[in-house]
């Protein structure tokens, strides 16, 4: 551990404004060997690994879903008084943020589709993960419904886009 460094950051976004939770060095660790053993983990580890002791962790909708299962799949296998220092508030920090996003996109609705094949699958990929956390979350079904319904539109218009 670099000796300045005792804790790390990670962003995100509790009620539209940036915040930062912070782990230990050591719940770091831990964290980052289990994400290594984790299908889709090295991103996160890489993000993890490459921030300055200065900056927070920044991590995209996806990364957070996933980091999210990774936490709660902790809690199940020992309770939450076990887990490492930082790990309970991380984990509800990124539902806490999925619940924000749930409510926003009731609020204000879908934005119109993009007309580009990467933007259409970031879309695609961002909904994807915003429904599982708000599933997870226990969101309201007629949110993660309509969601869904977004998620499905910008497939299709994927589809079309690609057909050309």
């Amino acid at each position: 551990m670099p000796e300045d460094l005792d804790h790390v950051s990670v962003a995100v976004d509790r009620g539209g404004e940036a915040n930062a939770v912070r782990l230990p060095w050591k719940s770091r660790d831990y964290l980052l060997r289990k994400l290594r053993g984790t299908d889709g983990g090295e991103g996160i580890v890489k993000a993890f690994e490459e921030v300055g002791a200065t900056r927070p962790v920044e991590l995209t909708t996806a990364q957070k879903a996933l980091l999210y299962r990774v936490l709660d799949d902790r809690s199940f296998t020992a309770g939450f008084h076990e887990l490492p220092a930082g790990f309970f508030e991380l984990r509800n920090a990124l539902a806490d943020e999925a619940a924000d996003a749930a409510q926003d996109e009731q609020l204000v609705g879908p934005r119109p589709p993009p007309d580009d094949v990467a933007s259409l699958r970031e879309d695609i990929e961002l909904i994807s993960a915003w429904i599982e956390l708000a599933t997870q979350r226990d969101a309201d079904a007629i949110v993660v419904q309509a969601a869904g319904m977004v998620r499905d539109d910008r497939q299709a218009r994927l589809d079309q886009l690609e057909l050309q």
